[in-house]
């Protein structure tokens, strides 16, 4: 009995030490630790290979939560020490998906449910399995509610069960449940890749069949990306687009981004590389595409189709083929000037897109001038200045080298009006990337615009279908005369919506002026008149041009219709819209844009689309980019646009899901994608 005594005696301490010590449970097959506001639990079973697997359940309180491998913009995660006597190679866990978990102006990813993480341990050989336990785990992790405890537990099994062991259903349902929620490997049907947007954030692209509307994106380097939603940029069923801001920790591009993707029902872990030779070829064939329909455009066309007419008459092919090459260096050199003047403008803070320079009162002025010069020498009413070729300046009628090239700067000059479909994405991809990919993106667009006048006259026989030269040439370039005095007039309207009723008083009166020194032209024939009448007319232009630059805007309020009911676009408004659950349709628009108001006139003011709005309790937002806008271009520049039209549609009770609809609409798609 004095031996039993002295034996107690000197276990006592030990026993008392394992259950004093905070965290340190018993070994055996499962081992458990109730924490303040969370219990972990550790154990293992065996797989039909050499190899076993560990759970670790997870269960914060209610309204507390734990941290996934990537905790997000705060937190930690689980942190695991094994220590084993025996060789063994236990994985990192796998995690099941997370949610995300909002605190004010901070995202984490996490979980506020209990959760099971899984690791896969491999012996070197099926006999050392047994031998390997018991296997010591020290775990520290931290749970939040409104503030952070960290907790930390010390759990050691020594045997391996055949299944998992629960303690109640709702365990088991935790238990299958992250099992399924377990990322899958890389789906081949599914290409993914990402590009470099701008300076502060990257665009994703999913690409495959059958692409489900639910996604997400969860990156695994909390470095990288920011952890906000994935903001949707284009949906359907083959493409789904999206972009996520750079992390304000990031110093580097990344060629590769890990993370998991969730796709409808169906998790998938990634690697994501950048893509941005897919991006650049699509840029590129938009811009070319855009360039080709430029020359349908009603400001386009009369020059080009005189500019094949010009060619036409040229015998030679050899020096049709030189004038071609330099009709074709003109445009692409103008289009690159544009394209450095948006870089520069850019580079002063300026927020700008295809169209910006039509919110420029001297801009537009110019524009009227030129029309309204290029109508009047094709009607035959003046010779001086301006050639077939279609050119407004001397240069454009010297030698055929000099005016094919200055030909082909009109037609950069007389394009920009003109917004063709296609040439948005194209253009937006052009100012967001580096010199040499804009570059190359306005390359293509002035290869578009010239194609066909160097097709027709540089391939053989097609040249053909094209009539001889003859009388008839000079009726029917009187004819092509009123497209441009009408592409004036659009533009006389669209400048009396930027500038008040004395600015637009100011360009008639400068009308009026040119019509004056044109009749006294005519009426003289000394050579050194002439002269001094074309110098006071370009001075005239030039100082009308620099006493517009500020004119006050025009005061209007707008006023929606009782037919098209619509509100004027806000930041504030688009959102409370959205909270409220309503569907919302937001378009952009501009008065100088054609394409704005044909979609306009054909479609979003028909009888079939104001009823099904009214219907079906849509409100309209509209975002008129007429005048210079900072919110509505930022609005745009959040859609990944720099250009109007553009169109789009959230479904009721679905913020983060919209569609967006095409340039050029038409009322069945338009409502078919409001009945989705």
């Amino acid at each position: 009995m004095p031996g039993f005594r002295i034996f107690f005696l000197l276990l006592f301490p030990l026993i008392t030490g394992l259950f004093l010590t905070p965290g340190i449970a018993f070994a055996r097959s499962v081992s458990e630790y109730q924490g303040r506001h969370s219990r972990i639990e550790l154990q293992v079973v065996s797989l039909p290979s050499e190899s076993v697997r560990f759970t670790a359940y997870l269960a914060p309180e209610k309204g507390w939560h734990v941290y996934w491998k990537n905790p997000g913009d705060s937190g930690t995660s689980l942190r695991t020490n094994w220590k084993t006597e025996s060789p063994m190679t236990i994985e990192d866990w796998e995690w099941p998906v997370p949610k995300r978990i909002q605190y004010g102006d901070l995202t984490n990813f996490g979980y506020d449910f209990p959760v099971y993480l899984f690791a896969v341990a491999k012996p070197v050989e099926a006999k050392t399995a047994s031998s390997a336990f018991p296997v010591r785990a020290e775990f520290r992790w931290l749970v939040c509610k409104e503030e952070c405890l960290p907790e930390s537990a010390v759990l050691v099994v020594d045997s391996i069960g055949e299944k998992p062991v629960f303690t109640n259903r709702s365990q088991e349902r935790g238990y299958a449940s992250s099992l399924t929620g377990l990322p899958l490997p890389e789906n081949p049907n599914i290409a993914v890749s990402f590009r470099k947007k701008g300076e502060n954030s990257f665009l994703f692209r999913i690409e495959g069949e059958n692409l489900p509307q639910e996604f997400d994106f969860f990156p695994e380097d909390m470095s990288v990306l920011s952890h906000t939603k994935p903001f949707l940029l284009e949906s359907s069923s083959e493409k789904i687009e999206f972009e996520i801001p750079k992390s304000e920790y990031s110093s580097t591009n990344p060629d590769s981004i890990r993370g998991v993707l969730k796709l409808g029902n169906s998790n998938h872990r990634v690697l994501v590389h950048s893509g941005g030779g897919g991006f650049f070829l699509q840029a590129l064939f938009f811009a070319f595409l855009g360039g080709l329909l430029l020359n349908l455009m009603p400001c386009v066309f009369p020059v080009l189709f005189l500019k094949a007419f010009e060619l036409s008459k040229i015998p030679d092919r050899r020096t049709v083929f030189l004038q071609s090459f330099l009709y074709f260096a003109g445009v692409l050199v103008f289009f690159w000037i544009l394209y450095f003047v948006f870089l520069f403008l850019k580079a002063g803070g300026e927020s700008l897109g295809w169209g910006y320079q039509l919110q420029n009162p001297s801009f537009v002025f110019l524009l009227i001038a030129i029309f309204f010069y290029l109508g009047l020498q094709m009607l035959g009413a003046i010779e001086f200045g301006v050639s077939v070729s279609g050119s407004a300046v001397r240069l454009a009628d010297r030698s055929g080298i000099a005016g094919s090239f200055f030909s082909g700067a009109l037609t950069v000059f007389v394009a920009t009006p003109c917004t063709a479909p296609f040439m948005g994405s194209a253009l937006a991809y052009a100012l967001s990337e580096g010199v040499a990919s804009g570059m190359a993106v306005f390359a293509f667009l002035a290869l578009g615009t010239v194609l066909p006048v160097l097709t027709i006259r540089n391939v053989p026989g097609l040249a053909g279908i094209l009539p001889r030269p003859g009388p008839w040439m000079r009726t029917f370039r009187e004819f092509l005369s009123f497209p441009l005095f009408l592409t004036s007039i659009w533009l006389f309207w669209v400048f009396g919506a930027l500038a008040d009723r004395n600015s637009s008083s100011i360009v008639l009166v400068w009308i009026l002026l040119s019509l004056f020194l044109l009749w006294v032209r005519k009426r003289t024939e000394s050579v050194l008149l002439h002269k001094a009448i074309l110098l006071l007319a370009l001075v005239s232009l030039l100082g009308t041009a620099y006493a517009l630059r500020k004119s006050p805007p025009r005061s209007t309020v707008p006023v929606a219709s009782e037919h098209f009911p619509w509100q004027e676009f806000s930041k504030q408004r688009l959102d409370s819209d959205l909270r409220q659950g309503s569907g919302v349709f937001l378009y952009f628009t501009a008065d100088w844009c054609i394409t704005c108001k044909f979609n306009e006139r054909t479609v979003l003011h028909s009888d079939e689309v104001s009823v099904f709005f009214k219907s079906k309790n849509i409100r309209v937002l509209k975002a008129d980019w007429t005048n210079e806008d900072p919110e509505i271009t930022k609005a745009l520049d959040s859609y990944g646009r720099n250009s109007v039209p553009f169109y789009v549609y959230y479904p009721p009770g679905k913020p983060d899901r919209p569609k967006f609809l095409p340039t050029l609409l038409n009322k069945e798609l338009l409502l078919k994608t409001l009945e989705e």
